[in-house]
């Protein structure tokens, strides 16, 4: 069994588990989780980085003009993309629409304010936000670190850190998105699942893929 020790809002705590699955990102500035007492030592953080993304949330008028784009005032402009290069400002600039959309909506010309989502690689300054918007209602800033930072060559990370202990984010380092942690999920608890029943046969059949073709 694993004893795993933290520490909530009641204070420190620990409970034990048969199985665990580690579904945080093993590296600097990422997680502080640590592994102490295992035999060999399991790493607390894998080499390599993570990519930071600014996502800023804006109510307001875009400045088109920015980007050398010049509409009339009913242009419904919806997304700008720009290709990543060093010294840019901005990598993205896209409206929102309302999470619960109304019968009868329509995005409204760019000329007039409404909610716009900026990727950027940095924070942006008072001048940047003041130069790509023409007028500014709200502003919201999220720093988030959004994909590994890839090179050639590289290894994964494992999947199995100990006899019971499983790590998914190590997939990210192939390709990095919402679907592929979720097979990553999947496959992590169906290696369980067999390991733990004593069916690891049915784990990497080589003609697996085979098969599966041919049923559909």
């Amino acid at each position: 069994m694993y004893e795993v020790s933290y520490t909530g809002q009641s204070g420190a705590a620990h409970s034990l588990y048969d199985i665990v699955f580690i579904a945080t990102p093993l590296h600097p500035g990422i997680s502080d989780i640590s592994f102490p007492n295992f035999s060999p030592p399991i790493p607390s953080h894998f080499s390599g980085r993570y990519h930071q993304t600014v996502a800023t949330l804006v109510q307001g008028r875009l400045n088109t003009s920015y980007f050398g784009l010049h509409f009339s005032g009913d242009s419904r402009v919806s997304e700008v993309l720009m290709m990543e290069r060093e010294g840019l400002a901005v990598h993205s600039v896209s409206s929102l629409d309302p999470v619960t959309v109304p019968q009868g909506y329509s995005r409204p010309p760019a000329s007039q304010p409404k909610v716009w989502k900026v990727f950027s690689p940095a924070p942006l300054s008072e001048a940047q936000l003041g130069a790509l918007f023409l007028s500014r209602d709200a502003v919201s800033e999220t720093r988030w670190l959004a994909y590994p930072t890839y090179t050639l060559p590289r290894g994964l990370p494992p999947v199995v850190l100990h006899d019971r202990l499983y790590y998914l984010s190590g997939i990210e380092w192939a390709a990095s998105a919402m679907e592929m942690s979720a097979i990553a999920a999947r496959n992590a608890v169906l290696l369980a699942h067999h390991r733990w029943h004593g069916t690891e046969d049915r784990t990497d059949q080589e003609d697996l893929h085979s098969r599966l073709k041919n049923e559909l």
